[in-house]
């Protein structure tokens, strides 16, 4: 039955939260009414905390809706997660509710149990406790003096654990005088001492009423040694419960017996009043002396009959896992580590393996602080290795939140107690020596957690950062906190796990789809809309204009959101109402079909049965026939068997006369053998008494050892205790021989190998040995004086010390300031790299636009070589048809040089500035700077050469007169190789050309250096090669006559007006065109 409410309230509240439109929460409440408070913390824990503030948010809307929803707002707030998200979406609800309640006694029974839940525990950071709260406390506390029951006191109680705590402190002395009083007369009455469940509420307001701040503090209080006199108990009520031995006794003896009355079940207390109530007795605990704990179960004839009856009560079915489990701890602490039995901390494990059960995170990691210390001596390993392997899959796997939420808390807290607890670390480190738990490790390394299916993606990965976060955690202090000699995790999988943790992604806890609250006005409850007005807007008009405007359009608003809800209420109780029966007659409909079907079937088979019976009744027919026949023919035999049987009779008649006669003579045998017994049978009566007494005899022994036996079976059964322990140590052992045998079998292999060392080193020891006794005599020598020298350093030592200690102070103070400037000065080269990055990349993206040019110039390069060869092989041609192929160049150029010289003036000339082609300018332009380094070399030595060559032109053409004339076509370029020092030819220049054969070449191998611009290739001096070679590193192929503006253009008509045979070129004797741009070649 719990199950089934708790998933229907499940389906409830998600249905409510998604629903589009303000839901009915008729159902909610029929729910909760029926629902104990442990089921609904576990639903509420299973939403995501947005569906939780979406959950908040819609009950607050609709507040001023119902009456009954304030009833369903108090057992909801009976989950702390639901609290606190009320709190924070409405941070003036809690000052309003407990107005209304402070405003009059109906008011104040009608909201007392809300306001008592919303301060039943801390309030959240952001959210003050309101000042109606102390009047509202006291008002709780006189209403428990008057009438002291678990229904008054339970409330002064819960308000003081939460958010109350502090609140007596803010008390005047009277006040609290008078709250001190009104404690220890509820503690003397006879009612409250009958009552178990009012002693805890009692016990727990005096521990709270003095010490607040100790409820919730470290984990050394839950076992402290030292216990709290006299004098630091300043109120009668505590002086009273803990302020001697004896007030210490009897209050452990009323505190265990309530214990176990929480504990029984079907007493009229509820799950979360004994879980409430084992947590008081625990507190109570925590004030009194380790020692006397111990002590207390032999203390009196009445401890001694109690002790052993709350184990019982804890190990009872049905109990609730809650309980349970704060009950073994409680019972923990009383019987102390060395005295608790087998099935207890059985019990124990089994809890924790099933935390899922749990409700309240809080409240188990104080159960857990108190109690691992105190179980862990006795833990066998195997829970361990279970608590890690869950923790693993929890990691990889997709369990529920609140699964999640105890797994971290649980996590945690091993954590923090194997710190101190010694066994529990032990038995942690024995646990992950398992080679199947490292492989676990290795998966969690590896996985990569998904959360799937999730209703709240951010929050599910949050729980799951937390989870694998807490368990590397807990894997790396282990591995820290090793001993000498202990077993450890693989340093692989150490560092394995502090990369794991490292790369852990940062998950915000704030959900991607939380609504905000809604800044609007204070909460309003069912009754507040007929409150009249205040006037408190009377001061301007148009304020009180805007506030009547915002009222009205908030008084519309409301009534249509009450209309809408009225109308879905009824359309909701429609379907359950009106639609029912037509539902109920649909169902039985379904059922009648479903009947009829199931007839029809067995129609159909009756059917096929009674063919069979027809079948079968002819087979009997034919049988009872064969029948007849057979008892004709029995019928006959029998006669002639008649026959036979008649002779057979007188046969034995004859037989029957000659068996009597031989048995009157066996007879008088018998009788002479008869006396001969009777005779043999006295005797052995006689042995018979004789063996009688021996019996009766062997009966007493038997006796006695039926009581041996029973001995022994006692023994048997102690034995067999002891065997299932030796059997579990057994097993222990059997996994560290197994361990032991596979490091034998490496020491073995080692051993080998430390035979053959020992070989060598035996013979190495026997010099070693000589040389030692040598050693010995100077090391005696050496003693005495080191003695002394160590006397003198130690003086020095301290002096030195005290001196490098002053230094190692400066010296930190330069390192830090040159840590100061170096860390300034890194961020300005960072940003300086930046600004360098960016760059690059512009120019790397520049570089596929250069290369997309350069492709297309080879391919512009390529067409103008093979037009310069048709055009060399045309002039090759006229060249033979002029008959000049066989002329030579160098007399003619010689004595045109001769008489340049003697007729040159003296003044020298500037060198005429070579304009360029628009060609090479566009692909100088185009050339990016950091990457054409070799190319400007070469680019260089080719002008130093053009230059020198225009300024040789430059001077034969001011002493020729051949006259200029305009170039009828268009010109090209001529392109040149560069070709290593160690492969050039002696001459000076040689056409590329691999057409032109040898003898037809011989015309053009000696040229003047005007000629050069006519050639497919130039050779450099050995001076200019070597430095180029040193600038630019291996010679590569170069386009001079693309990119440099000392190439020429090669034009017919000039090639033909400077030819020998032309007028103007005669006097001259160059056989050049003098222009102011261009030079021509020679032939």
């Amino acid at each position: 039955m719990e199950v089934d409410i708790g998933s229907q309230l499940s389906l409830e509240l998600t249905r409510i939260i998604e629903c589009p439109y303000p839901a009915s929460l008729s159902k909610l409440r029929d729910l909760l009414a029926h629902a104990d408070e442990v089921t609904i913390q576990s639903c509420i824990q299973d939403q995501p905390s947005c569906a939780v503030t979406r959950l908040a948010t819609l009950i607050c809307d609709a507040l001023p809706l119902w009456s009954y929803t304030s009833h369903v707002l108090q057992l909801l707030c009976c989950a702390p997660e639901f609290t606190e998200k009320l709190l924070l979406q409405s941070p003036g609800f809690l000052n309003a509710l407990l107005v209304k309640a402070n405003s009059s006694q109906q008011d104040f029974e009608d909201y007392l149990a809300l306001c008592v839940q919303l301060l039943s525990r801390p309030l959240p950071e952001s959210i003050p406790l309101p000042a109606s709260a102390q009047s509202f406390f006291l008002r709780v506390f006189e209403r428990a003096t008057q009438n002291p029951d678990v229904s008054t006191l339970q409330p002064v109680y819960r308000m003081l654990n939460g958010a109350c705590r502090k609140l007596l402190g803010l008390l005047t002395t009277d006040v609290r005088q008078q709250f001190d009083r009104e404690l220890c007369h509820i503690l003397s009455s006879n009612g409250t001492g009958q009552n178990s469940m009012l002693l805890l509420w009692c016990f727990g307001i005096v521990i709270l009423a003095e010490h607040p701040e100790d409820v919730h503090g470290s984990q050394d209080l839950g076992y402290r040694q030292s216990v709290l006199t006299e004098r630091q108990w300043k109120t009668v009520s505590g002086r009273k419960l803990f302020g001697s031995t004896s007030g210490l006794y009897k209050t452990i003896n009323l505190t265990y017996l309530s214990v176990i009355w929480a504990t029984k079940g079907d007493v009229g207390v509820s799950d979360a009043e004994a879980i409430e109530g084992i947590r008081i007795a625990v507190k109570a605990l925590r004030f009194v002396d380790g020692e006397a704990r111990e002590g207390w179960p032999s203390s009196s004839a009445l401890a001694k009959n109690i002790f052993p009856k709350l184990p019982a009560k804890i190990m009872r079915r049905g109990i609730n896992p809650a309980v349970q489990l704060e009950a073994l701890c409680f019972y923990a602490m009383i019987a102390g580590a060395n005295n608790l039995p087998i099935e207890v901390v059985t019990q124990y494990h089994c809890c924790l393996i099933a935390l899922e059960h749990l409700t309240d995170a809080s409240s188990l990691h104080e159960i857990l602080e108190v109690s691992l210390p105190i179980f862990a001596p006795q833990l066998q390993d195997s829970l361990f290795r279970a608590l890690l392997t869950q923790m693993m899959d929890a990691c990889i796997a997709d369990p529920a939140t609140r699964s999640l939420t105890n797994l971290v808390v649980l996590v945690e807290t091993i954590t923090v107690v194997s710190s101190t607890c010694e066994a529990l670390r032990a038995k942690l480190l024995l646990a992950l020596s398992s080679t199947t738990l490292q492989a676990k490790v290795w998966d969690l390394i590896r996985a990569n957690a998904t959360v799937a299916n999730a209703r709240c993606p951010t929050n599910a990965a949050a729980l799951h950062r937390d989870v694998a976060a807490a368990t590397i955690s807990l894997l790396l202090n282990a591995v820290i906190s090793v001993q000498p000699g202990e077993t450890s995790l693989p340093q692989s999988l150490a560092s394995a796990l502090i990369t794991k943790q490292r790369k852990l992604p940062y998950v915000s806890r704030q959900c991607s789809h939380t609504h905000t609250a809604p800044g609007g006005p204070s909460i309003s409850l069912f009754q507040q809309e007929s409150t009249p007005f205040t006037g408190q807007h009377l001061q301007d008009w148009r304020t009180r204009l805007k506030s009547e405007l915002v009222s009205q359009n908030s008084y519309q608003r409301d009534s249509i959101v009450r209309s809408v809800a009225q109308i879905c209420q009824d359309l909701e109780t429609r379907c359950n109402t009106v639609e029912e029966p037509l539902r109920r007659e649909k169902a039985r409909s379904r059922e009648l079909e479903q009947r009829v079907g199931e007839l029809s079937e067995q129609v159909s088979s009756l059917e096929s049965q009674a063919a069979d019976d027809r079948f079968h009744l002819d087979g009997l027919e034919d049988e009872k026939l064969g029948i007849a026949d057979e008892k004709d023919r029995l019928s006959v035999k029998f006669n002639e068997l008649q026959v036979h049987f008649d002779e057979a009779r007188r046969n034995a008649d004859e037989a029957l006369h000659t068996a009597q006669e031989e048995s009157n003579a066996r007879q008088l045998e018998l009788r002479s053998t008869i006396l001969n017994h009777e005779e043999q049978l006295r005797s052995r009566e006689d042995d018979i008494q004789r063996l009688n007494n021996t019996i009766a005899q062997g009966r007493d022994s038997l006796e006695h050892t039926e009581e041996e036996l029973r001995a022994l079976g006692e023994r048997y059964e102690n034995l067999q205790t002891r065997l299932n322990d030796v059997g579990r140590q057994l097993d222990d052992e059997r996994e560290t021989k197994f361990r032991q045998s596979e490091e034998i079998l490496r020491l073995k292999e080692r051993g080998i190998n430390l035979e053959h060392q020992l070989q060598s080193t035996e013979s190495e020891l026997e010099v070693t040995t000589g040389q030692l006794s040598d050693l010995e005599v100077s090391h005696q020598e050496l003693k005495q004086s080191s003695e002394d020298t160590l006397r003198k350093l130690e003086a020095s030592y301290t002096t030195d010390m005290e001196a490098a200690a002053v230094r190692a102070e400066e010296e930190y103070n330069k390192l830090n300031k040159k840590l100061t400037d170096s860390l300034q000065s890194s961020w300005q080269l960072k940003d300086a790299h930046d600004k360098t990055r960016r760059e690059l990349h512009s120019l790397q993206n520049s570089f596929s636009t250069l290369e997309t040019k350069a492709q297309e110039l080879d391919i512009l390069c390529g067409e103008q070589e093979e037009e310069l060869e048709e055009l060399r092989t045309l002039r090759k041609n006229v060249l033979a048809s002029m008959g000049l192929a066989t002329q030579n160049p160098l007399a003619i150029r010689s004595a045109s040089r001769s008489q340049k010289d003697g007729t040159v003036t003296e003044t020298p000339q500037e060198p005429r500035q070579h304009r360029r082609r628009k060609s090479a300018i566009k692909l100088h332009d185009l050339a990016p700077n950091p990457t054409t380094i070799v190319q400007n070399l070469n680019s260089t030595a080719m002008d130093d050469i053009a230059e020198a060559s225009f300024a040789s032109s430059l001077d034969d053409s001011q002493n020729g007169s051949t006259p200029k004339r305009q170039r009828p076509c268009l010109s090209f370029k001529m392109p040149t190789m560069q070709t290593p020092s160690n492969q050039r030819p002696a001459l000076a220049s040689r056409s590329t050309s691999k057409k032109l054969s040898p003898v037809k070449r011989s015309a053009l191998r000696q040229m003047s250096p005007n000629r050069r611009h006519t050639t497919v290739g130039f050779a450099l001096s050995e001076t200019e090669d070597q430095v180029q070679i040193q600038d630019a590193g291996l010679a590569r192929k170069r386009r001079g006559s693309l990119r440099g503006a000392s190439q020429d253009d090669f034009d017919m008509d000039d090639f033909l007006a400077g030819t020998p045979l032309t007028p103007g070129a005669f006097t001259s004797g160059t056989g050049r065109v003098p222009e102011d741009d261009v030079t021509t070649t020679e032939l």
